[in-house]
């Protein structure tokens, strides 16, 4: 009798032991493919800082960095990066599709690295490569009066890219999800009367 009892304390251990083992692989299985926000964020968020530095260079090199209106474009630029941010979760998301907060998730820290990267470039910028760029671009400003340096320019471009570029991940938001495109050829269905 004493080996039956061992024999099926033997066997829940060993179930018990496999099925615990099996669940840890499916788990790291699991988190191996779920996609990284984080990730997706820095990446597009990254180039999208690049391409308005870019920007902002062409601009202030051919002289129309006076033309504050050309500014807005920087916010083109952030909404051109997050639809491929997009575009790329749900590539990488099980079965092609990603939930409404996780895009919101993206694209928040997407525009937050953008708006950081950006506005760190410019205050760097603006306090030791070109120290006069200040007092151009002072003028210019509509809603600041005061004493301007490279730190104050940053912390206000900083926070006005947020708060724009909030504003374009919500449009493009309802852009991406209402464009979702299919391979599937729609399904005819016969029409039925009477």
């Amino acid at each position: 009798m004493f080996k039956n009892i061992l024999r099926c304390v033997s066997k829940i251990y060993s179930n018990n032991f496999y099925s615990s083992l099996l669940s840890i692989c499916k788990k790291k299985k699991r988190m191996a493919s779920e996609v990284s926000i984080k990730g997706l964020g820095i990446k597009y968020g990254l180039i999208t800082a690049g391409v308005c530095v870019v920007y902002f260079l062409v601009i202030r090199e051919t002289g129309l960095i006076n033309n504050t209106w050309l500014r807005f474009f920087n916010y083109a630029i952030i909404a051109g990066g997050l639809y491929p941010a997009f575009v790329e979760l749900r590539k990488r998301s099980e079965g092609n599709s990603v939930s409404y907060m996780q895009c919101i998730g993206l694209g928040f820290f997407m525009v937050l690295v953008s708006a950081v990267g950006f506005a760190f470039f410019i205050g760097i910028y603006s306090s030791f490569i070109d120290t006069g760029f200040v007092n151009i671009i002072k003028p210019d400003l509509p809603y600041y009066r005061g004493k301007l340096n490279g730190l104050i320019l940053g912390v206000y471009i900083c926070s006005e890219t947020i708060l724009f570029g909030i504003i374009f991940l919500l449009i493009v938001l309802q852009l991406f999800r209402r464009n979702t495109f299919s391979t599937k050829e729609p399904e005819e269905k016969p029409i039925h009367r009477g």
